[in-house]
């Protein structure tokens, strides 16, 4: 999965318009000289959210609705994003990515700071983003998230991102203003340490390869119902298994001879999986579910890490029955 950066394919004109039905009415005299008709009516109430050029309808709303369109959230975000990397104008900002399905219903686009970058280690870099998500089709309320993306290889990772404290429900009027944005050049600062260190404590520990997928199982909660008492599902889901294996371990084996068999190599194989998810149908939709568990994993698996009593075996659990680890 290659970037997509053409941000005017998702910049296209929405509307709200008025939706219709027919209601017959009879003519005449009855047996007689009778005709039907059709007459338009409004339906009160509702409006449909619509494409202007193509006329495509991309949901049914209710009165009060505040559509918001792809152009107002990237403008939010221009403002958004001052504060968050302390600049006085966006001339360095730039799109990094968009995921969006065919349908255009939604869209995640990640914005990023052009020559600003997080420096792990002498060949490590991290550029932090800031991801705006927006919905036509109401499945997603406008909201902003922070994140990390690998300089080498673009995976991406949402890290703790309650960061930004800004979410948009269609169903108010009044959008924030940006000066009410929870987030400035400080709180970046610390966020950034944070995730620098969790990064180094994780290239510290060793994980043998072997363990390499049932970890990346775990973190993104990748299940496979190989036990199924339907025949016919066993075997949907033993393929399953098969076609991710065969993905999967040709990544596995790259990050270990590159970074060497630790669990920062474990979370880069996590964060590649998370940005290109091969393995799901519908995988543009899930690429935001997956990084933010990425991120989710990030964190929790190191403070595991620190415990006395950690036991990896213990932690990995029913994973470890979908791959040979003897």
């Amino acid at each position: 999965m290659t970037r997509n950066t053409d941000i005017d394919k998702i910049l296209f004109p929405v509307e709200l318009s008025d939706i219709f039905y027919f209601v017959k009415k009879k003519y005449g005299q009855p047996g007689l000289f009778e005709s039907e008709d059709k007459e338009l009516k409004t339906i009160e109430g509702y409006q449909a959210v619509t494409n202007s050029k193509t006329g495509r309808v991309f949901s049914v709303v209710t009165e009060g609705y505040r559509l918001v369109s792809n152009q107002e959230a990237m403008d939010l975000a221009r403002d958004s994003f001052k504060q968050l990397f302390g600049v006085t104008d966006t001339g360095q900002m730039e799109v990094f990515n968009i995921i969006t399905p065919q349908s255009l219903s939604f869209c995640h686009i990640d914005l990023v700071h052009r020559g600003y970058a997080v420096n792990i280690w002498a060949s490590e870099m991290w550029l932090p983003y800031l991801r705006v998500t927006n919905s036509y089709n109401r499945s997603r309320a406008l909201h902003f998230d922070l994140g990390f993306c690998r300089k080498l290889c673009d995976n991406g990772v949402i890290f703790e991102s309650e960061t930004i404290h800004y979410k948009f429900f269609h169903t108010r009027q009044q959008i924030t203003p940006a000066g009410q944005f929870q987030v400035n050049f400080e709180k970046l600062k610390l966020l950034e340490t944070r995730f620098s260190e969790t990064v180094k404590g994780l290239n510290a520990y060793h994980v043998p390869r072997k363990a390499f997928l049932p970890m990346a199982c775990a973190a993104l909660e990748l299940t496979f119902d190989t036990h199924s008492e339907d025949a016919s599902r066993r075997a949907k889901e033993k393929q399953r298994l098969d076609d991710f294996k065969y993905g999967a371990r040709e990544l596995a084996d790259k990050y270990a001879n590159e970074l060497h068999e630790n669990a920062y190599a474990v979370f880069n194989l996590i964060t590649d999986l998370a940005s290109r998810p091969f393995f799901f149908r519908s995988s543009t939709i899930m690429v935001d579910n997956l990084q933010k568990k990425a991120g989710s994993w990030l964190g929790t698996f190191f403070h595991e890490i620190r415990r006395s009593d950690f036991s990896l075996d213990k932690y990995l659990g029913n994973a470890v029955d979908w791959f040979s680890l003897n």
